[in-house]
């Protein structure tokens, strides 16, 4: 259940649910890992798909009979989040091998990036740095952050895998 206010700022808990249907299990799997890593993906995409479209009207609007239009413009959002998913993913592949034809021209460069993409990131670094609230929390290659009790603790979470 998700509470969202409507722009007439009254509190409406709202219970959606998505179904969904796995076309392309590769290109599903390089998204998103697992179901978890797709349920935290999708999860974000729906409360902010409900947040923007239900948060524009009032409950007068939300309780009437146009509720189907504001389905349908959750549905447009929620798709327009997939979207955005899929474009994102190929950017970061992208990126990935431009950053890997880069070390390989030239060894001795140094990339800089700053990204929360963190199994994305850490797919292409020699070593990273996290923070926690300025302060460099862990650093080292990407095998001993994964064994470091406070970046896991502080960042990657338990349930986080690598590789």
């Amino acid at each position: 259940v998700e509470e969202v206010i409507l722009s007439d700022q009254k509190r409406l808990l709202v219970d959606a649910f998505i179904r969904y249907k796995i076309l392309d299990p590769l290109k599903f799997y390089q998204a998103v890992i697992n179901e978890n890593g797709f349920r935290a993906r999708i999860g974000g995409i729906l409360s902010g798909s409900l947040r923007r479209v239900l948060g524009s009207d009032p409950l007068e609007v939300v309780l009437s009979k146009n509720r189907s239009g504001l389905m349908e413009k959750i549905q447009e959002e929620i798709k327009k989040g997939f979207d955005y998913l899929t474009q994102y993913q190929e950017t970061i592949k992208m990126l990935q091998e431009i950053i890997v034809n880069l070390q390989t021209e030239n060894p001795k460069i140094s990339i800089i990036i700053c990204d929360h993409a963190a199994r994305d990131i850490l797919a292409v670094a020699d070593s990273s740095i996290i923070l926690s609230n300025g302060k460099v929390i862990a650093q080292g290659t990407p095998s001993q952050l994964m064994k470091n009790v406070t970046a896991r603790s502080h960042y990657f979470g338990d349930s986080f895998k690598f590789n």
